[in-house]
């Protein structure tokens, strides 16, 4: 009940940027560019920041169609605190960054890169240059036709590009489009248990994912592990022994959105990688917040897998008395860890509820209205009204129903 009063509360509104510890006021609109200026800009960028915005954008960018199919807007959405790329996009191609979505619950607020017009067409021709998962979306983008015929043709062909099955021309990779694919969908998770961390990207289409494992054996790093096919993802997990060399080569080509965790994993040694776990769940985003261990949890955990290994043992050894015991203590060790993790979930919960309440937070009801409140404890107040005017409304209900079924 209380994770779903957090998926109720709005945050309050905020039209900021934060990039490289900077917080900067939105909008910032598109500035005016006249037909001689757009000539003399340059058609083209420096090779490796071109790829990384190729990555970026291939990771999180979208072509979007005007609903009149006047032409095509270039997008990329981000949490308000992850606008490095973003500064990027704009350096580049110049365009606008205006505020999204409104944070709710654990969601952070969103805000939106966008170009459009001549100067959209001029940032599609650049980034449609060399194949992409997104080449075909763009050259769409950067030619758009002016007869109403062809642009309804058009409008087919980019319906079908959209397609997560989509098969691009083979993908030239580098270390700078890695980065910038990774900075849009990678993810850096280190062990809880032991020393070490691990890398992986996720991504509807496959077809990326294979052309950087083979640009990986192509860089002679011995990458074994297969794409893992899953209901909606497909995700490559880089193998243990590379991940060093793999890390160095992003930052060295200019690994920006996650960039601080990667230079925190640098520091990262056999003793004190607990507290580099810790750091890192501060810079990560709030998908996994309820579901990571805390320092007390990994210990049960480990506590909970050395019973096990020692069930396994007791079994091949046929000890039927040490098993029983162990079998006992290891569902106990279960029971409590399961009981723990709760009373760690909710009281996280809370703190998160109190934390957004503080900051002015209101709580949604139908059509989007808010209701303020003070207080967790006005909120439960709320809450336990709002409950029992539906029991009653319920009973009420029930016993008009019972009343027709009698009458006929």
């Amino acid at each position: 009940r209380l994770k779903l009063l957090l998926r109720r509360l709005e945050w309050p509104p905020t039209n900021q940027l934060v990039a490289h510890g900077i917080v900067h006021e939105l909008p910032w609109r598109v500035a005016k560019v006249s037909e001689v200026d757009l000539q003399q800009l340059p058609q083209t960028i420096h090779k490796q920041e071109q790829d990384y915005l190729r990555g970026f954008f291939d990771g999180d960018g979208s072509v979007v169609l005007n609903t009149d199919l006047s032409g095509c807007v270039l997008t990329i959405s981000q949490s308000f605190d992850r606008g490095e790329a973003l500064l990027r996009f704009r350096a580049a191609f110049r365009g606008g960054i205006y505020s999204s979505e409104q944070g709710v619950g654990l969601r952070k607020h969103t805000v939106l890169w966008v170009v459009r017009g001549k100067m959209g067409k001029r940032a599609a021709a650049i980034l449609g240059q060399q194949s992409s998962m997104k080449q075909a979306q763009l050259k769409i983008a950067a030619s758009w036709p002016e007869s109403h015929e062809s642009r309804l043709e058009m409008k087919v062909t980019w319906k079908h590009l959209k397609h997560f099955d989509h098969q691009p021309v083979a993908i030239p990779c580098s270390w700078a489009y890695v980065a910038g694919f990774f900075d849009a969908e990678g993810y850096i998770k280190v062990h809880a248990h032991s020393f070490g961390f691990g890398f992986r990207v996720a991504q509807k289409n496959p077809s990326i994912l294979h052309c950087i494992l083979v640009f990986l054996k192509e860089e002679k790093l011995a990458q074994r592990s297969p794409v893992y096919k899953g209901d909606n993802m497909n995700t490559l997990v880089f193998n243990t022994g590379i991940n060093f060399q793999v890390l160095g080569q992003l930052l060295s080509a200019g690994l920006t959105v996650k960039r601080l965790e990667a230079e925190l994993v640098q520091t990262m040694t056999a003793t004190n990688f607990i507290d580099v776990r810790n750091a890192m769940s501060r810079l990560s985003g709030n998908q996994s917040r309820y579901s990571r261990l805390d320092d007390e949890g990994v210990l049960r955990t480990r506590e909970i897998n050395r019973i096990w290994h020692r069930v396994g043992r007791a079994i091949n050894h046929g000890c039927d008395e040490d098993f029983l015991g162990l079998l006992s203590k290891f569902q106990a060790l279960q029971k409590e860890h399961t009981k723990a993790k709760l009373i760690t979930q909710k009281r996280a919960v809370h703190e998160d509820i109190r934390h957004l309440l503080a900051r002015g937070a209101g709580m949604m009801k139908a059509a989007r209205k808010k209701l303020r409140l003070q207080s967790v404890d006005e909120l439960k107040e709320r809450t336990s009204r709002a409950r029992e005017l539906m029991r009653r409304r319920g009973r009420s209900c029930g016993g008009a129903v019972a009343a027709v079924g009698d009458a006929w």
